[in-house]
């Protein structure tokens, strides 16, 4: 997946370029009990990522981590490594993509999306969300509490939503 992503991006004029968390040492995890070859990251080394940036390529990043204990790779949860990685850039915001406009308070109502709100009382809402956008909220707590200044979750199927988002609106903004 990530190389057709840096390559889609190279198409469109972007240049990026695919790694992997674990070849790059970028993610490091522990394995979950019971799940197999699923972590957990623990720590995440910005120096590969850092490298890239400053030759202006934007680093397309597997959610594959180096195990702590040893032995091969560890699956991670693609929204939790992309908010470890976001955590480890303080004044950064997370954009989260997914197949529905942001976060609704009453879903499927339309009309209850949540244009802006703080991580304290989106953690207050946690249990009133279903399966399809708990690991997106999990994910935006996450990338909050280990320091990004802020996530925007919004509709990645809407061609205008990623550019709204680079300019701070649309879907909903989650603050520390």
């Amino acid at each position: 997946m990530g190389p057709e992503v840096a390559n889609k991006l190279l198409l469109a004029g972007v240049n990026a370029q695919a790694i992997s968390g674990k070849q790059s040492e970028v993610l490091f995890a522990e394995g979950i009990v019971g799940l197999g070859k699923v972590g957990r990251v623990m720590r995440v080394d910005v120096s590969s990522i850092d490298q890239l940036l400053e030759q202006r390529i934007v680093p397309v990043i597997a959610p594959i981590a180096v195990d702590v204990a040893g032995g091969t790779g560890l699956n991670i949860n693609a929204d939790l490594a992309a908010a470890a990685i976001s955590g480890a850039y303080p004044d950064s915001t997370l954009i989260i993509m997914t197949d529905v406009a942001g976060i609704y308070r009453k879903w499927p109502d339309k009309s209850s999306l949540i244009a802006r709100i703080s991580a304290h009382e989106l953690e207050q809402l946690k249990p009133i969300f279903a399966d399809g956008m708990l690991p997106k909220v999990d994910a935006t707590l996450e990338a909050i509490a280990a320091g990004a200044q802020s996530v925007r979750i919004i509709d990645g199927t809407d061609d205008g939503s990623f550019a709204a988002a680079l300019e701070g609106s649309g879907g909903t903004l989650v603050y520390a």
